[in-house]
């Protein structure tokens, strides 16, 4: 009887769990929600990664595109340099092929006009021996000089299709480098759009407005954690401390880096639509690509390379803890460890790490403290 009850219910606790109650609709629609809550989180938070590094990447793809197109540029100039020698002195051997070309064509005349038997007839012509031999010497040199014509003739012409030859390797090769810098500049446009369509679609969605603000305050920190690095790496030799130190003593006469307007100014700034506020810790110039970007004083470069969110950046450190910083450059013309003197060209004005177009970007700093470049440098 024991094992029967027990049988039994074991069977009425399976058939329990068998039938489980059904789900509560409004309970079930709760989860749904909280699982696409939680997709939304996820895609947000990969969205606020994603944007500042396509913006990295794609900065970092243009500034290649634009070393290439440079490189192009200087090819098809070399090439065009070359073609140009080369068809002057394709001209040269032409004139003198022709000087040649006239002159056999006197001697040819004037052989004719004799005949073939004037040497005989001139020989014979003659009163003695003596001058016969005479007579004899100036044909054996006059046969000497009309072989030596020929023979340079057939120089000539072999040096003429020489440098035809040349000419048109020249010409192909200016056709190549023409080409493959017209490619060049397509991508670079075609990059450029990419990035413009990127960031236009930034500015019309307010959350991806924030992610980019957010990735570039994260990149600032990173920058404040490098100028941090560098202070605490062994200064320069004391003689150049000492001369470096008056970095203080200019401030407000010291030259701007670059011609242009500053478009971007130091200091707390609300953005008008979004009412986000962010700490722009430096200024920012309107500049054009390629134009020269010089030290405001003397120092030594610490850092020269791709910075991510400020593109390619220049260090240096002035001593006593100053510190200028040049980003969005171009190029770079400067090495880690170079001593450089005030006016000392670091590089070119670019547009990497820009939201703005091309300009340049530009730090003071006092150990970690940033400080308005208006107060440093001559006013106007």
């Amino acid at each position: 009887m024991l094992c029967f009850w027990i049988f039994f219910g074991f069977l009425g606790s399976g058939t329990a769990i068998a039938q489980k109650a059904p789900v509560d609709p409004e309970l079930q629609k709760l989860r749904n929600a909280i699982a696409e809550s939680r997709g939304r989180v996820v895609d947000h938070e990969r969205e606020e990664r994603d944007i500042i590094e396509l913006l990295d990447q794609l900065d970092q793809g243009l500034a290649e595109l634009d070393a290439q197109v440079s490189e192009s540029r200087k090819d098809f100039d070399r090439a065009e340099i070359r073609l140009e020698m080369t068809e002057e002195s394709l001209k040269r051997a032409e004139r003198k092929l022709a000087e040649t070309q006239s002159a056999m064509s006197l001697r040819a005349v004037a052989l004719y006009k004799a005949g073939t038997e004037a040497p005989l007839r001139l020989l014979f012509a003659s009163e003695d021996l003596r001058e016969m031999f005479s007579k004899l010497w100036n044909l054996e040199r006059i046969l000497r000089s009309d072989s030596v014509l020929l023979a340079r003739f057939q120089s000539e012409q072999v040096e003429l299709q020489e440098k035809n030859a040349q000419a048109s390797r020249a010409r192909s090769g200016l056709e190549s480098a023409g080409t493959k810098l017209a490619a060049r500049q397509r991508a670079l446009m075609e990059e450029k759009n990419e990035r413009g369509r990127l960031l236009a679609v930034v500015r019309e969605n307010r959350t991806q407005e924030r992610a980019l603000l957010k990735g570039l305050e994260q990149a600032a920190l990173a920058l404040e954690e490098t100028l941090a690095s560098l202070q605490r790496q062994p200064q320069v030799l004391e003689a150049e401390r000492a001369k470096s130190s008056s970095f203080f003593a200019r401030r407000g006469k010291m030259a701007s880096p670059v011609e242009g307007r500053v478009r971007r100014r130091f200091g707390r700034v609300v953005d008008a639509q979004y009412q986000t506020q962010i700490f722009r810790k430096g200024v920012e110039f309107s500049a054009g690509v390629g134009e020269d970007v010089r030290a405001v004083a003397p120092g030594r470069v610490r850092f020269a390379g791709w910075f991510r969110g400020y593109g390619k950046i220049v260090i240096v450190d002035h001593g006593d803890r100053y510190f200028t910083v040049s980003g969005q450059m171009a190029q770079i013309r400067v090495k880690v460890g170079e001593t450089i003197q005030t006016g000392q060209v670091l590089g070119t004005v670019g547009e990497t790490g820009s939201l703005e177009g091309p300009g340049l970007y530009f730090e003071v700093r006092r150990g970690g403290v940033p400080l308005d470049p208006a107060e440093w440098l001559t006013k106007g």
